[in-house]
């Protein structure tokens, strides 16, 4: 063809996990009304259109595996169309357009190495168990990125990651061709450079995304150089933009890749399809610790700053979570030891007990040569439980608001109370108390709630459940 202009829509799909620790269902979340909760909500207004409108057929993207499985309990079916219609692309073009994501949507710039492995990894054999498929792409949670992590993206055999234009350093290189990321030893992974300027309009200005046809003549054919047959973009947003956070906003995505964007002569192209076409990148330095929404780095996931003023209590926050995490591995591994269990090996492949492709005895069998007494294996079961809660505490949307007496920081503390209950349980300890305590610092300013009561409730209503 005369013309090798492609165009990417990518939509990052995801929700926190909800669900009650001990039963395993979302509770009654009562801004959600009318819906029972968040997760039913957003599935009325923008998952279920989209997959009867065909978009998912048309466009890149991923889809958090806490989602995943809350689709796959509620809503089976519609997990279903979204995997046969990356199939059907998978058949065309030889890549599927779904890219996997790190399992707990944790902001991985902050994660301990081990943690970024255990994320990783149980986000690759997530999206193996729903897809049937290896990932060629993950989508980094935030897009918050460091070098770390991207070489343990390539170790894992993942081709391609989608950064902000903000995140890399170009060398000169005009447009938005994809880079050879610039990694340590000899590894290498693409990096899709989203248009921010694109994706920020598309996100925010609800007028620019009333009409598809004017979007696409009056900002995406601007993105191409006239005298440049040979280019590529890439618009990047969250999934829910079209439907939930803008009405009716599938049809404009639906009129975008269906019709309007053949009348300017740009083809639809997944990352991966396009990638094996155009090997031969220009390399790209990364800005470490950087994200895509926060524009101070990683620090809205830490401390407060500007993009949430009046969050002071992110800081003790994160210290208490990073406290907890460093006490629950100490006594995990003192007590695995004696089993020749190496705990950061272990919870790699713990994964397929959480998605029961493996019961946990005979999994347990795996990981050790010594013969464990029926007491120790229910207690290894309580303390790899207890491991699966100390990841899912650090979920993003913790620290992503400036206030803290919301749904999502609560949720943190109450997986983080669940945790340490099970280490309780199993253990025979009384760390309960000692967190009680620290989080104290953790402080609404306009409410006044502070941490303590919100882990002390949790904790609490742990103990009216047995532990199996």
């Amino acid at each position: 063809m005369d013309s090798n202009r492609s165009f990417t829509v990518h939509a990052h799909f995801y929700q926190p996990p909800r669900e009650n620790p001990v039963t395993d269902n979302v509770p009654t979340e009562i801004s959600a009304y009318p819906y029972h909760d968040w997760n039913e909500k957003i599935f009325e207004t923008c998952y279920l259109p989209n997959i009867q409108i065909g978009n998912f057929e048309r466009i890149s993207f991923d889809i958090g595996p806490t989602l995943s499985r809350w689709l796959r309990l509620k809503h089976q079916d519609a997990l279903q169309s979204i995997v046969e219609a990356d199939l059907r692309v998978l058949a065309e073009t030889g890549h599927g357009n779904a890219i996997a994501q790190a399992y707990h949507h944790t902001i991985l710039p902050l994660a301990t190495k081990e943690e970024k492995v255990a994320e990783i990894t149980w986000g690759i054999r997530d999206f193996i168990y729903t897809f049937g498929r290896s990932p060629e792409g993950m989508w980094l949670p935030e897009t918050a990125v460091d070098i770390e992590t991207l070489c343990i993206l390539a170790d894992q055999g993942i081709k391609f990651t989608i950064l902000a234009p903000w995140q890399v350093q170009t060398s000169g290189h005009q447009g938005h061709s994809p880079f050879w990321g610039n990694l340590p030893g000899d590894r290498k992974i693409a990096i899709f450079i989203y248009s921010g300027e694109l994706s920020a309009r598309a996100s925010f200005d609800t007028n620019a995304t009333s009409n598809a046809d004017h979007f696409v003549r009056n900002h995406i054919e601007t993105q191409y150089e006239k005298n440049d047959p040979n280019q590529y973009v890439m618009m990047a947003t969250d999934g829910e933009l079209y439907g939930h956070h803008q009405t009716f906003r599938e049809m404009f995505l639906s009129q975008m890749v269906n019709g309007s964007l053949k009348s300017i002569g740009v083809q639809l192209e997944g990352p991966a399809a396009y990638l094996e076409r155009n090997s031969d990148l220009p390399l790209v330095t990364i800005h470490e610790n950087t994200s895509w929404s926060c524009h101070h780095g990683v620090k809205r996931w830490r401390e407060e700053c500007d993009c949430t003023p009046g969050a002071k209590w992110k800081n003790p926050l994160r210290d208490a979570l990073d406290e907890i995490a460093h006490d629950i591995d100490l006594l995990c591994n003192e007590f695995m030891f004696d089993y020749g269990i190496d705990l950061n090996k272990s919870r790699i492949s713990y994964i397929d007990v959480i998605l029961r492709e493996n019961t946990f005895n005979s999994w347990l069998c795996s990981q050790t040569h010594f013969e464990i007494p029926d007491d120790s294996r229910k207690t290894l079961a309580g303390l790899f439980r207890a491991q699966e809660f100390r990841l899912r505490m650090f979920a993003s949307c913790g620290w992503f608001f400036n206030e803290f007496d919301r749904i999502e920081p609560r949720n943190s503390i109450s997986n983080a109370a669940y945790a340490i209950y099970l280490i309780d349980k199993t253990l025979n300890t009384n760390l309960g108390q000692k967190y009680v305590s620290l989080l104290s610092r953790v402080k609404s300013e306009e409410t006044g709630i502070t941490g303590d009561i919100v882990f002390a409730q949790a904790y609490e209503s742990y103990k009216d459940y047995l532990i199996s």
